[in-house]
């Protein structure tokens, strides 16, 4: 849970508060507060910091709050708040319209408000929330991880939060691709840096979110997210289907160069079964090595015969591939042959030996005789029904093992 500049605006200690420029960078996150009378304030604050100041100290009110408003938001400040009265008595009007451009809040507060009382007030709501947020992701974990004999407990706290496991719910697990290498890109070296990163990457998903009224339990990893959303009702699958197009939309328009992919598991109907849907979500993202799908969503309920490899031990799996494959792939390995190639081709496209003869740029006698080697090593009549399913599973498990 993030706290924005406009949920600020409504405490009690607040309401004193004015705005006067930047209304669009209302919906920035504040971190903290920073109180400072030094000329060059914005040298001592931090991404996401809130600055109060009162002029002290500033000659040139109109060239040094334009300069300061410039630097803070360079900097991502959240916003400023002038003390307005014997040093600064009002914003000047360069000011405003430069903050408005930048959509960078800027705010007055009367001399005679106590500025003491008006930070300890946000400090304590950051805090907070903070201690909220803490709580509600150790919860999200337990659920997802931790011991089910405590769940009872956990669907009690759950609803102390706003959140009804008893309704349905299904996950979604967001992968992002190539993020180490955007974080080389950007040049991200500090602990501060990747918070923000982690920050933006927070405020993707909960505008999604709430662009779709969803209270939804997540926990955001490195390059990572895990989603626990609301399934209730005949939509669901279209409902989820558009929020993590969205999803995608957001975070690759935020990360630029990466890739992200989604995983769905299937809804389930009692808390107990969500971690059955946890390990759906995680296989359905695994078949994106095998399978290609154009919005890169992938649903485990879609995923038909791929799903029995779900079931299967991997062991078993490498297994079935060695007794059924491995000689195919061991004479291509030995002659730069195409042969599993020409094997993927036929049983994809059937009978039609002209599409394949094209696809694979040769002639029909040349994929003729392929096919009679392949037959030859698998020991396979590629036009046995059986045994054209075996092969076509040992192609999947060879897919889906990465070898």
């Amino acid at each position: 849970m993030i706290v924005r500049l406009l949920e600020l605006t409504a405490l009690p200690k607040l309401k004193q508060l004015k705005l006067v420029a930047g209304e669009g960078g209302l919906d920035e996150i504040v971190r903290w507060v920073h109180v400072s009378d030094v000329p060059d304030a914005t040298q001592w604050v931090q991404s996401g910091e809130l600055l109060f100041i009162t002029g002290i100290g500033i000659k040139n009110s109109g060239e040094d709050l334009l300069a300061m408003v410039k630097k803070a938001a360079d900097k991502h400040l959240a916003g400023l708040v002038i003390n307005v009265g014997p040093y600064i008595e009002k914003t000047p009007q360069e000011v405003v319209d430069l903050a408005n451009e930048l959509e960078f809040p800027v705010f007055e507060l009367p001399w005679k408000v106590k500025l003491a009382e008006v930070t300890k007030s946000i400090c304590a709501y950051i805090v907070e929330k903070q201690t909220e947020d803490k709580s509600i992701r150790d919860l999200f974990e337990s659920i997802l991880y931790g011991d089910t004999k405590y769940l009872a407990m956990l669907v009690t706290r759950a609803d102390h939060y706003g959140y009804n496991l008893t309704l349905p719910h299904q996950i979604m697990m967001l992968k992002i691709d190539n993020f180490a290498s955007y974080l080389d890109k950007i040049g991200v070296k500090n602990e501060g840096r990747m918070i923000n990163v982690k920050i933006n990457k927070q405020k993707v998903i909960e505008k999604v979110l709430a662009k779709y009224d969803q209270k939804a339990l997540y926990d955001i990893r490195l390059d990572s997210a895990v989603i626990m959303l609301p399934a209730a009702g005949k939509a669901t699958e279209q409902i989820s289907g558009t929020i993590a197009a969205d999803l995608r939309a957001g975070l690759e328009g935020l990360l630029p160069g990466t890739c992200v992919s989604v995983g769905i598991g299937s809804p389930q109907d009692r808390p107990e079964k969500i971690r059955q849907s946890l390990e759906q979500a995680k296989f359905a993202l695994e078949t994106a090595r095998v399978l290609t799908s154009k919005d890169g969503i992938y649903r485990y309920d879609q995923l038909g015969i791929y799903k029995l490899l779900f079931k299967v031990d991997r062991t078993e799996l490498e297994n079935y591939y060695q007794e059924v494959l491995s000689a195919l792939d061991e004479y291509n390995r030995e002659h730069e042959g195409d042969l599993v190639n020409t094997l993927s081709q036929v049983l994809e496209e059937g009978g039609n030996f002209n599409n394949i003869a094209e696809k694979l740029y040769v002639h029909r006698n040349t994929l003729k005789n392929r096919l009679k080697k392949i037959e030859t090593i698998t020991g396979c009549k590629l036009s046995n029904p059986r045994d054209r399913v075996k092969l076509e599973f040992a192609l999947m498990a060879k897919k889906f093992l990465g070898l």
